[in-house]
């Protein structure tokens, strides 16, 4: 986690200077490159301006499997995981500070097919104590 949060602050550090100068690629490339290097972080960045990308970088791998490593390209999509976790209790919080959910806001309300959804409520989700499955590994179909 404390990686995520460094790539996450030197990112913002290095887009706060976009505006500043122009875009220093060899600057970008090292600091990439000493992460790659040491196996501490995987994805793809760009950086856009004006509406045109002007930097583009992958690091790590689309796909480990068996051995075989396929490198990553700045096309490479990737499965999003616990970081919606972040946005999603965000949106939720402006909802409820906009009055239009409580934390006490019944499952039932927006997906009343879900198992036990008459019980669980918003905290219960949010917190991660709903007892409902994981949809991710879970083969039957909620939806």
């Amino acid at each position: 986690m404390k990686t995520n949060a460094f790539i996450l602050l030197m990112a913002l550090i290095f887009a706060g200077r976009i505006n500043a100068q122009e875009i220093n690629t060899a600057r970008l490339d090292s600091f990439f490159n000493a992460l790659s290097a040491n196996n501490k972080s995987m994805g793809s960045f760009a950086i856009s301006k004006g509406g045109k990308v002007v930097y583009q970088k992958a690091l790590g791998y689309s796909l480990i499997d068996s051995g075989e490593k396929i490198t990553a390209t700045p096309n490479t999509l990737y499965r999003i995981g616990s970081i919606t976790k972040t946005f999603t209790a965000t949106l939720i919080f402006q909802l409820i500070d906009e009055k239009k959910l409580t934390l006490n806001t019944k499952l039932a309300k927006y997906f009343p097919q879900m198992p036990n959804a008459e019980q669980i409520t918003i905290a219960h989700l949010l917190s991660h104590k709903s007892g409902l499955a994981d949809f991710v590994n879970d083969a039957k179909d909620f939806s």
